[in-house]
């Protein structure tokens, strides 16, 4: 037998614990040293709503435990006490219950407290008139989730008897039994949560740093690639001088070179007029000899370079004369290294120009006329040419008043050509070769 003094109220009351080895505590194991105070028999039908001390004993423990809390029911019990209250809160619990039997200063704060805390459900039964309407407002109460307001005021209603205070203490009994099991499922729901995220804590933790880390890595790729932006600007900047400066000396060699292809023809036609001129003197001198050699004819007055075609064109044609026939002679229409001038005919067709001329052994000059080669040119070409065949059809009205006026004025042998054609044109360079005429001739096409 072990005694326990607790302190509550203005005097000690001793309550004494039949087995202190259990570790829940039963109402009925207690013996209070003073008498249960009066209660109104279960069959008292007057309105006055009961007290606490005036329930019975059983009733206390679910009261004290639901409809007040721990912090309230401390509050409150220091107010009555002396000595200082106990630290365990079930040892609290117990001597509020064990003071609740009878009337004192703790059951009269409580039974004032708990008036207050529900005054509304209280009054909320205050129609209530049999036993059955306020156990079926109980239940309402249990519907609607208001279990402590509904157990005090029930309990403490005037209607409420023993049969109906018993069921409501029994299925409180079992809903506190409900709630510790939903207790300890919202525990166990908690813990696994509470791991749970816990986990979800780490994983983004770790998230966390990845991203960190991502973050540094981009902020130095972007740094790399501003740098190397920066880097591509600054050549493009160097590049960009660099082509402004060739192209302003293409275009200062541009100008200088506007007449570079005619100062190149030119220089050439120069260097081939050169040439002929060499060849010609060598022809003259071979020509003086072969006069003055013994049977030949009195030798001729020397004849000057300007008058070197001429001569060297009559040789071949006296030769064709003493054998009678100047058209069947092999050489009849061969150039013998002349130049040929063509004005103007297709673009297509100078290539079979060419090697026309070049066939018979002449070199070839063209000039397109004024279309795109410059008609001042045009003098050059015709001063380097032996025959001129102009392709009236396809050159300036100034190209053509310029070659004919040449030609009449050096009395150049020049063939004119309606049509341009490869054969018309043959036709007519094998005409003036043949021609030893030095009028102008036309070769007609449609033949």
């Amino acid at each position: 037998m072990q005694d326990r003094e607790l302190y509550l109220g203005e005097r000690p009351t001793l309550a004494i614990l039949k087995n202190p080895a259990e570790s829940a505590l039963d109402i009925s194991n207690f013996e209070p040293t003073m008498r249960q105070p009066s209660r109104l028999p279960a069959s008292d039908n007057g309105s006055r709503r009961r007290k606490l001390w005036d329930l019975a004993a059983h009733c206390h423990c679910p009261i004290v435990g639901l409809c007040l809390s721990m912090g309230t029911l401390r509050k409150l019990a220091a107010r009555t006490m002396d000595a200082p209250l106990p630290q365990d809160d079930y040892e609290l619990h117990v001597n509020a219950v064990n003071e609740c039997r009878r009337r004192g200063s703790l059951s009269e704060l409580l039974q004032k407290e708990l008036d207050q805390r529900y005054a509304m459900a209280v009054r909320k039964l205050g129609a209530v008139k049999t036993a059955d309407a306020l156990y079926a407002q109980w239940q309402q109460f249990i519907a609607r989730n208001e279990t402590t307001a509904g157990l005090w005021a029930c309990m403490t209603h005037p209607r409420c008897d023993a049969a109906t205070a018993e069921r409501i203490y029994r299925e409180v009994h079992m809903l506190q039994h409900q709630a510790s099991a939903s207790t300890r499922d919202r525990d166990e729901r908690y813990h696994a949560l509470a791991e749970e995220h816990a986990r979800c804590q780490q994983d983004i933790e770790k998230a966390q740093q990845r991203y960190q880390q991502l973050q540094v890595d981009k902020a130095a790729e972007t740094e790399a690639l501003n740098a190397e932006v920066q880097r591509l600007r600054a050549d493009n900047a160097g590049k960009e001088n660099t082509i402004r400066q060739l192209q302003e000396e293409l275009e200062a060699l541009r100008r200088q070179a506007e007449d570079l292809d005619s100062r190149i023809e030119l220089s050439q036609q120069v260097r081939w007029l050169s040439e002929r001129n060499q060849e010609l003197m060598q022809r003259i001198v071979d020509m003086r000899r072969n006069i003055t050699a013994p049977g030949s004819a009195p030798e001729q007055p020397a004849t000057t370079p300007l008058d070197a075609t001429t001569a060297r064109e009559d040789v071949p044609e006296a030769h064709a004369t003493e054998n009678g026939c100047p058209a069947c002679s092999p050489s009849a229409d061969q150039l013998d290294s002349r130049a040929v001038l063509c004005v103007g005919g297709r673009h297509a067709a100078i290539s079979i120009y060419r090697r026309i001329v070049e066939k018979k052994g002449g070199r070839f000059i063209h000039h397109d006329g004024g279309r795109e080669d410059s008609v001042h040119r045009l003098d050059a070409s015709l001063a380097a040419a032996d025959l001129v065949i102009c392709q009236a059809g396809c050159i300036s009205h100034s190209a053509y008043w310029l070659v004919k006026d040449h030609c009449k004025r050096t009395g150049k042998r020049c063939v004119y050509v309606d049509k341009p054609s490869a054969s018309a044109f043959e036709r007519g360079l094998v005409q003036g070769v043949q021609d030893a005429r030095t009028i102008p001739i036309t070769v007609d096409t449609e033949a």
